[in-house]
């Protein structure tokens, strides 16, 4: 988009002169003045702390690295509460949540009060930019006009190339703050979208259950240990055992976020327990942005995460990097046998979820 600005006003600025010197040259010191102060507003932009803690190196995804740090992300807070909306409202949890939310927000915007008015300032006075261009510009031609020093005819041509120019570039700056984004969650979201699932739900393979009556329903949840893939260094289950036994009924109760509905997904393989791993790595950086990092403590470190089963220990472990391997482990057993040896789609024929 930068490129494409400068290659547009280039081009503009030699038509410009070549129609008029004198308005084509008081035209660009304007421009050129005005683009500082559109450049410091990108800057103090792209400098926000709560930004710098989701920066990602390519080809890694963004992961918490505690339960403490989920709740100081007022995004993440506000997904849980809309997400689990019933049962803030059922517990009476409103107040809770909008206490935890004000928090969380607060200090994602600690030490930024001064840059946010700087920036609003700014962005109002960017807002009003081209209007007092076109104001000077207006004035300054009618009094070369007065003057005799040039015609009408190329003063227009002049003007109205930086003005088309103008209006142009800036639609297309204003794209630059949504190209970013773009570009931070296409860094954060590739690999989970591009990571190869275990689950294959057009497998035709695994034991046949022919007859639904032929299950006695006993379900076994054995040494269960899970973690998600967003976020693989916080727990959701550690050494997870009970069972349900045929015929009852069984409740599983907990606090929001505690890994309630998470069972109904591993039970459905959803989630997968065989064969799967997670490695993080902590990139270790050097130089001015490492110190600026370590300053910032832990809530900012910047961790990658892969797939154990695409990591390469030839390729990947020589760079230096200090990782963690973190296993989902366990076994759910249905009738005494393992549901990874069951027909996917047989075994989520059998359950029904009501909500």
């Amino acid at each position: 988009i930068f490129t494409h600005f400068i290659v547009l006003f280039l081009v503009s600025m030699v038509m410009s002169f070549y129609f008029c010197p004198i308005v084509a040259a008081v035209l660009t010191g304007t421009y050129f003045i005005f683009m500082r102060v559109f450049a410091i507003r990108a800057r103090i932009a792209a400098n926000k702390d709560v930004e710098k803690k989701r920066v990602n190196q390519p080809g890694t995804a963004f992961v918490y690295n505690s339960d403490d740090e989920i709740f100081k992300d007022p995004s993440f807070l506000i997904q849980e509460a809309f997400y689990n909306m019933n049962t803030v409202i059922i517990y009476g949890l409103e107040d809770y949540f909008c206490t935890l939310i004000e928090k969380a927000i607060d200090y994602s915007n600690k030490g930024q009060k001064r840059k946010t008015l700087i920036n609003s300032m700014l962005w109002g006075f960017s807002q009003s930019a081209q209007l007092f261009i076109n104001s000077f510009a207006y004035w300054f031609g009618s009094f070369l006009i007065r003057r005799g020093t040039i015609q009408v005819d190329d003063f227009m041509k002049s003007l109205f190339t930086f003005l088309f120019t103008g209006s142009y570039a800036g639609k297309l700056m204003s794209l630059k703050g949504d190209s970013e984004n773009a570009k931070l969650s296409f860094e954060r979201y590739y690999p989970l979208i591009t990571r190869k699932s275990l689950i294959d739900v057009r497998d035709n393979g695994g034991i046949k259950i022919k007859n639904s009556n032929d299950i006695k329903g006993k379900i076994e949840i054995m040494d269960v240990n899970f973690r998600y893939l967003s976020r693989p260094n916080v727990p959701i289950y550690k050494d997870l055992t009970f069972s349900c036994e045929s015929k009852k009924t069984t409740a599983i109760v907990g606090e929001t976020g505690s890994g309630k509905s998470t069972v109904m997904s591993l039970l459905m393989r959803f989630y997968d327990l065989k064969n799967d791993h997670h490695i993080v790595f902590k990139n270790e950086q050097t130089g001015e942005s490492s110190k600026e990092q370590m300053q910032q403590g832990d809530e900012e470190q910047n961790v990658g995460m892969k797939n154990a089963n695409e990591f390469s220990s030839s390729k990947e472990g020589a760079d230096g990097q200090s990782s963690t391997l973190f296993k989902n482990s366990g076994k759910i057993l249905l009738d005494g046998v393992d549901i990874c040896d069951y027909n996917l789609k047989d075994l989520r024929n059998l359950f029904s979820i009501v909500s």
